[in-house]
């Protein structure tokens, strides 16, 4: 564990303090949770200029052998993202971050309702040792299959769509 220290104005903490006792939250959680969505916001945005020190790219990508599984498993969030993009890609030409996130953060739809959607698809768009493995790529805020997983993921893509009414 390492401890952050920082100051802010009295108004500011104030607010903090109310916020707190309305959501029955602790600072620390409450903190923890910003800085995790900091994070998720940079990998989010920052995520198509990162290059791994390590390149993987003789290496069979992680999300080969998992789409498979996610496929299986409509619960599971990476799932959830996937079919949101196959969703978003079947309602527009192109698909956007903004398309996904607002199928991912949709409550009323369990099949795509991803609430740690910044955090997933962060994962999804890099391929180093720690992520769950590279699906996406994005370009000034639109998005592609990465070209590595196009098939695999093709192969699997009626287990994403959602079911015809």
């Amino acid at each position: 564990m390492k401890k952050i220290t920082f100051q802010i104005d009295n108004d500011l903490h104030m607010k903090f303090s109310i916020a707190l006792s309305l959501k029955k939250e602790t600072q620390r959680a409450a903190l923890e949770k910003c800085v995790k969505e900091y994070i998720a916001d940079v990998f989010l945005t920052e995520g198509e200029k990162y290059s791994p020190t390590t390149p993987l790219s003789t290496e069979t990508p992680k999300a080969i052998k998992r789409i498979p599984r996610w496929a299986v498993n409509a619960d599971q969030i990476n799932h959830k993202i996937i079919r949101a993009y196959f969703i978003a890609s079947q309602q527009n030409e192109t698909v956007t971050v903004f398309d996904m996130e607002k199928l991912c953060l949709d409550s009323s739809r369990p099949d795509t309702y991803a609430p740690t959607f910044r955090n997933n698809y962060a994962q999804m768009k890099i391929e180093t040792a720690k992520s769950t493995g590279k699906v996406f790529e994005e370009k000034n805020g639109f998005v592609t299959i990465w070209d590595r997983v196009a098939p695999t993921l093709e192969k699997y893509k009626e287990y994403f769509l959602p079911e015809e009414k």
